[in-house]
């Protein structure tokens, strides 16, 4: 049986006639809202015999594949033996001056339709018209052309040619794909403990297009074994795409490494790593448009070419794509979003899909669900997702935009100064001084001034002006668009948060529980398989993820034997705020007395940056011989790997690092060997007692009891869990674990520590002393 291929006519088209520059700055006349309105309005007073919103189609075989070409004609007239294909276009082009400047698009499409109608019910000829509406002035100039089907095949099939040339690429691709697939074994001679299960609960899942939740500690080789049986459905074409989502860099690259594994095995898959914009870009500090950057000038005219190149390779990583767009001169960012229509497994950051303001609606605007989510460290997504659905806008943005407006833009002026009257009306109300106050209830007040200000800026923008203060009105108008839209979304699982000081207010409207947003989008995957090493309790990710009730949970211990990962508790230290000036001194001393014992490097993390500076302090009076290095908060990129630069296996001498739990220190770095002797853990994680977090509290409080656990607890543990994963990753490994705090064996602290960590308690120096001794072997 052959395979159906799908094509949209507006897509056909996209792909055959895309010409010019890429322009991310001018900005639209028309909202897609304003365009549906406008086509209604006219189809609406259409005569009675006037069809609507009419599907049409079109099939090409080919030797392999059947080419389905699809559409939805804005009109269909069939009266007094005329038979008229209607194309609607909204405009706020002078219409005097239409037919001087005819769009070549405009037409393609409407003559495409008309092929298929015509070659559908054998008509030797057909009319066309294009109807032009001024959106400002409500007229209406219609151009009407007749052809023939021979006129019509003309124009079309060179079209099709085209296209099938590149599909016929395509399909010869996906065969080799699925050759190399069916026939790829395990890369490795034995699976590790645990990989077996893992890959055939993953199979299982994707067949049964459920959700899995994978929690796997670090040395079971969970990328392998998690990405090799989504490849295997890929292989069968029971899968469309796999998206491989993570937070971070290292994420990214444990997946690259996997599949690098696989290829040298005889995979061939063609992967791509999707990088951020300000990442990426070769000209950050130039304008996207073809005035302004050579990578934007005529990218389209261009973008065919490098792509029938770049399909001559198969991993599209980050330096891949930088040198092909340097090679053929196209937009590495837009480019990379070109690539992933056409490649397989797709690597990218969380907000690729789950983000209403960046996710990938070429993907995920449509129907299909036929992808399957990977997602790697799936315990930072429900914090993420908070932030994706979330927003804030602060006074201090309009002002300073009212500023550079002055004497400029009266009415975006007289608007900006609505809204901040606005903002000082809510402080007013709330009194002076410092505060943070939430409520229930949506910002109306705001909200309506915001309005009208996105209307006016809307109107300004869409004239396409030069101006010095453009960009800040682009970016605030973005900022205002997306605020509207998360008030759309307000409902029971939102609340709005006002912080207000002397000098500003910010209101923020806050994602109290994401999950109901997060399931929406799991709905565009046969199956998502969550994978962490810490994804206990089970019950609280469930939730929290926005799974459905047939999700499954696996748990797997440690590969790596038991002996070699010693685990301390002091449950005699109290980590509590008002007490952490009476345990600093205790807490230096303990780290002193534990890198006395072995020559190494130690990391040290603790619940804040206050309460590492007043220990580190400690620490240095008691030992100001040992080397240290200290996390600061906003490091660089940069500043971050030179900090994890310094813990190599080469020193003679210890080295202690004071980091922040939950930090970039904490998960997602892999220290193996000397290079980490051992963690000291100071406290049970909880974050900061805030606005928000007391929202959330509350909030499942009332659902279902556990409000307390799932705003400070389960969080906090969760951090704790990933610091001690940094100590053992691999199996020569051999580390110790210090966990300081009085609640770290209570309740529910100690039912989601590892069942099979061999933990030791002490009270007094020389009972640490002791198991030290024992540990090392001294």
């Amino acid at each position: 049986m052959k395979s159906i291929i799908n094509i949209s006519v507006r897509d056909l088209l996209d792909f055959c006639l895309r010409r010019g520059d890429l322009d991310l700055t001018t900005f639209g006349a028309i909202s897609t809202t304003e365009g549906i309105k406008a086509h209604q309005q006219i189809q609406n007073q259409r005569p009675e015999e006037y069809q609507s919103e009419v599907f049409i189609s079109h099939e090409i075989e080919t030797l392999e594949y059947i080419l389905q070409i699809t559409g939805r004609m804005d009109g269909l007239r069939i009266a007094d033996d005329q038979i008229i294909i209607d194309e609607i276009k909204t405009t706020k082009q002078d219409l005097t001056q239409i037919e001087l400047f005819e769009n070549p698009l405009h037409w393609a499409q409407v003559k495409c339709y008309a092929y298929m109608y015509a070659q559908k019910y054998n008509l030797g000829k057909i009319d066309v018209q294009l109807t032009y509406f001024n959106i400002d002035e409500g007229k209406i100039k219609e151009i009407k052309h007749e052809f023939t089907i021979d006129e019509l095949r003309a124009y079309f099939e060179p079209l099709i040619s085209t296209y099938i040339k590149w599909m016929d690429k395509i399909h010869e691709w996906t065969t080799i794909r699925n050759d190399s697939i069916n026939n790829l074994a395990f890369p490795f001679r034995d699976f590790r403990h645990g990989q077996e299960k893992i890959m055939s609960e993953v199979g299982y899942a994707i067949a049964d297009q459920i959700q899995l939740l994978v929690e796997a500690p670090t040395g079971i080789g969970k990328t392998l074994a998690i990405s090799l049986p989504a490849l295997q459905t890929l292989g069968r074409n029971e899968l469309f795409k796999i998206f491989y989502l993570t937070a971070r860099t290292t994420g990214r690259n444990a997946a690259e490494a996997a599949l690098n594994i696989l290829r040298e095995k005889g995979l061939r898959i063609k992967s791509l790593s999707l990088i951020a914009k300000d990442k990426i870009c070769p000209n950050p500090d130039r304008l996207c448009n073809g005035r302004d950057c050579k990578f934007a000038a005529g990218y389209y005219n261009r973008a065919n070419n490098a792509l029938q190149s770049a399909f001559e390779n198969d991993n599209f990583s980050h330096n891949a794509i930088t040198d092909l767009a340097i090679e053929y001169q196209v937009c590495p960012f837009e480019f990379s979003l070109e690539l992933s229509l056409w490649c397989d497994f797709i690597i990218c950051d969380y907000n690729y899909v789950f983000d209403p303001k960046v996710y990938l609606r070429r993907f995920f605007d449509d129907d299909v669900n036929d992808y399957c989510f990977l997602i790697d460290e799936a315990h930072n997504l429900i914090e993420r997702a908070r932030a994706m659905y979330s927003a804030e806008l602060n006074k201090k943005q309009f002002l300073e935009l009212r500023q550079l407006l002055k004497n400029k833009l009266p009415k975006l002026y007289r608007s900006l100064g609505k809204i901040n009257t606005t903002y000082l009306k809510i402080k007013k109300q709330y009194g002076s001084g410092a505060a943070t106050l939430a409520e229930n209830d949506p910002p109306s007040a705001l909200q309506s001034e915001l309005e009208k200000f996105s209307n006016h800026a809307e109107e300004w923008l869409a004239l396409n002006q030069p101006a010095d203060f453009r960009e800040v009105l682009l970016d605030l108008y973005f900022d205002v668009r997306g605020f509207l839209k998360t008030a759309e979304r307000f409902d029971s699982n939102y609340a709005t948060c006002y912080n207000i000081n002397d000098q500003n207010l910010s209101i923020k409207i806050f994602c109290v529980n994401p999950a109901y947003h997060l399931r929406s989008m799991l709905e565009h995957a046969r199956s998502s398989i969550f994978f962490s090493g810490t994804l206990k309790p089970t019950e609280y990710f469930l939730e929290a993820l926005g799974c459905d009730g047939s999700a499954r949970h696996i748990s797997l211990p440690s590969p790596f034997a038991s002996e070699n990962l010693g685990i301390l508790v002091t449950n005699r230290v109290s980590t509590f705020f008002r007490n952490r000036h009476h345990t600093k001194e205790i807490l230096a001393r303990t780290i002193v007395n534990l890198i006395k014992h072995r020559t190494g490097n130690y990391l040290v993390y603790f619940p804040s940056y206050e309460y590492l500076q007043m220990t580190f302090d400690c620490f240095k009076k008691q030992d100001p011989n040992t080397s240290t290095i200290i996390q600061t908060s906003n490091m660089t990129e940069q500043e971050r790997l030179q900090f994890i630069a310094q813990f190599s296996h080469e020193s003679k001498n210890s080295l202690v690092g004071f980091a922040v739990m939950g930090g970039a220190f904490s998960e997602s770095i892999d220290l193996i060997g000397d290079r980490l002797t051992g963690a000291v853990i100071v406290g049970v994680g909880l974050p900061p007692v805030s606005t928000e977090r007391e929202l959330i509290r509350e909030y499942f409080d009332s659902l279902n009891g556990n409000g307390y656990a799932y705003a400070y607890q389960y969080p906090g543990i969760i951090k704790v869990l990933q610091a001690a994963g940094r100590v053992i990753r691999s199996e020569n490994d051999r580390g110790i674990v210090l966990l300081i705090d009085t609640r770290i064996l209570t309740p529910p602290y100690d039912d989601i520590l590892p069942r099979e960590w061999d933990i030791k308690q002490f009270i007094r120096p020389d009972e640490l002393n002791v198991l030290l001794d024992e540990f090392w072997g001294i």
